[in-house]
């Protein structure tokens, strides 16, 4: 989770440099889908870990 949570700030970070460092009228989507695939990424990578974390301890009979 921690990792998650250091991902999501860069990305954050990222964000906020590239909305600070660019021109209002060059904003686009094009311009800001990178960040958002990124974003995509991590959350995916998160779901992931936990659903296999879930099934680990489904298996195990142990609460989550």
């Amino acid at each position: 989770m921690e990792e998650a949570q250091y991902r999501f700030q860069r990305l954050a970070d990222e964000l906020e440099y590239l909305m600070a460092a660019t021109p209002e009228h060059e904003l686009s989507y094009e311009s800001l889908r990178p960040v958002f695939e990124q974003y995509q990424e991590v959350w995916a990578s998160l779901s992931e870990r936990w659903l296999v974390s879930r099934a680990d301890a489904e298996r195990s009979g142990r609460p989550e």
